[in-house]
């Protein structure tokens, strides 16, 4: 079975050779994401039996906190590791488990699956969403490594991909422990062939992870210092923004600072690396662009631009208003529960299916605002600033839902706890097969 995928792998390499033969040239730090890829990583040491848990990129290995806080606190005597998959994805975990092992997930031919295997010993493996990597599920099920997923969901796009070929994925979703997964994905996960008895319904951890403080003034206030914004200056937060979104929100912006004089834009790529091509963008609009690394006292005046990893949440408390990105293209959203979490009022495009239930309860408790385009979004963000008393009461709601949803974390650790108390030793005195 693992040749067969192998050679089906193999054959869309081939494929798309070109393609990533032209990022692999334009961006030289992913040669070395590739070589850990292959399974070149460094042997664990100690004998203390071993728990890997992998999150794709920066929203999963977030959502995982509260899990692994949990997991270590309940299971001391179990050693943690971490895996992601893209270069942000890699810093935040670094960040985040500054006293775990961080590394690269390996790419799903049975050569470097045997091979991190074999390095990491794990006894057993939890994958945080969707992540269904059919050699890993064979070849950990061959030497007696429990898989289990959390916070488990298959957007649309994925299930898409899956069905095409649906008889590989039922053979291999069989070997999938135990899948505790988010309300509205569980019924496809069961489509796809993980049994029955092995699936729960068990929330979404993105909830526990996301702090809900219940006075965020001071940081507010450092922050906007930090940044030049006066108190009587309405700030945009444009969090995780795709191209072209940086273009509507200054067109948005632009609209708003003539009904709201003074009103300052804050943009937040979703992928720092993207900075400079925003920078330009503001620039060819006319206006000055200000980095968070080169801020200095004073401030000076223009559009703000986070050029930083890891301070998101905190500009998100110095918002008056929050716009979460990736929502006006075909792209499912960002995650809005943080500045929802925060008080702050939310705003989205049109397209948010990554974040479907949390959008759609923002929504029906008029916590939230959804836009269709520039001319939509810029009348929002003016009846905003124009009835502060209703952005507070939107906002105020937006953190009551977000409350309402927690505890799907300690559900998960009860069920992999389990999992843990009968998972075997694996036998790496033996080939995997």
């Amino acid at each position: 079975m693992t040749l067969v995928i192998d050679i089906l792998y193999l054959a869309f390499l081939l494929v798309t050779f070109p393609y990533y033969a032209v990022i692999l040239l334009r961006n030289r730090e992913l040669w070395g994401v590739l070589w850990e890829r292959f399974g070149n990583l460094a042997p664990r040491h100690g004998s203390r039996p071993c728990l890997w848990i992998h999150g794709v990129s920066v929203g999963e290995v977030l959502a995982a906190r509260t899990l692994v806080a949990e997991l270590r606190e309940t299971y001391p005597e179990w050693e943690v590791v971490v895996s992601t998959t893209t270069l942000t994805g890699r810093k935040v975990a670094e960040q985040t488990y500054r006293d775990l092992r961080v590394f690269y997930f390996p790419i799903d031919l049975s050569y470097a699956v045997r091979r991190v295997l074999k390095a990491i010993r794990p006894s057993a493996i939890v994958l945080v969403e969707q992540e269904m990597w059919p050699n890993l599920l064979i070849l950990s099920d061959a030497v007696g490594i429990p898989v289990a997923i959390v916070n488990g969901r298959i957007t649309e796009r994925a299930m898409r991909r899956y069905l095409i070929v649906r008889g590989v994925m039922e053979r291999f979703a069989r070997n999938v422990a135990f899948c505790c997964s988010q309300p509205e994905y569980a019924a496809r996960f069961l489509s796809l062939g993980v049994p029955p008895d092995r699936v729960a319904i068990t929330g979404n951890m993105k909830y526990d992870a996301v702090a809900v403080p219940d006075d965020i003034g001071a940081a507010r206030r450092e922050t906007r210092a930090l940044l030049g914004v006066a108190d009587d200056e309405w700030l945009v937060l444009a969090g995780s923004t795709h191209a072209p979104e940086e273009e509507i929100l200054v067109g948005a912006w632009e609209t708003l600072r003539r009904a709201v004089p003074g009103a300052r834009l804050l943009l937040a790529p979703r992928h720092p690396e993207r900075c400079l091509e925003v920078a330009r963008v503001v620039e060819g609009r006319g206006h000055r662009v200000v980095r968070r690394s080169s801020l200095g006292a004073p401030p000076p005046d223009g559009v703000l631009l986070l050029d930083t990893i890891g301070e998101l949440r905190l500009m998100y408390a110095a918002a008056d208003a929050v716009f979460v990105g990736g929502s006006l293209l075909p792209h499912g959203g960002q995650n809005v529960m943080e500045p929802a979490a925060l008080g702050r009022p939310v705003l989205f495009g049109w397209s948010m299916h990554n974040f479907q239930e949390v959008a759609q309860l923002l929504l029906a408790q008029r916590a939230a605002v959804q836009v269709r385009d520039e001319a939509k979004l810029a009348a929002a963000l003016v009846r905003l600033a124009r009835d502060p008393a209703e952005a507070a009461a939107m906002a105020a709601r937006g953190r009551d839902v977000i409350v309402r949803q927690r505890g799907a974390t300690a559900r998960n650790v009860e069920i992999i706890g389990r999992l843990l108390a009968r998972a075997p030793r694996p036998d790496w005195s033996r080939e995997i097969a």
